[in-house]
């Protein structure tokens, strides 16, 4: 159980990275 709780947190983890960093480079295109 604690495996597929750590794999769960590690892919959201990536997904969460990927949305701040497409945040990022629109506030630095947009500005």
């Amino acid at each position: 159980a604690s495996e597929k709780a750590q794999n769960r947190s590690a892919e959201f983890a990536q997904v969460w990275n990927q949305i701040i960093t497409s945040f990022r480079s629109e506030d630095l295109i947009s500005n």
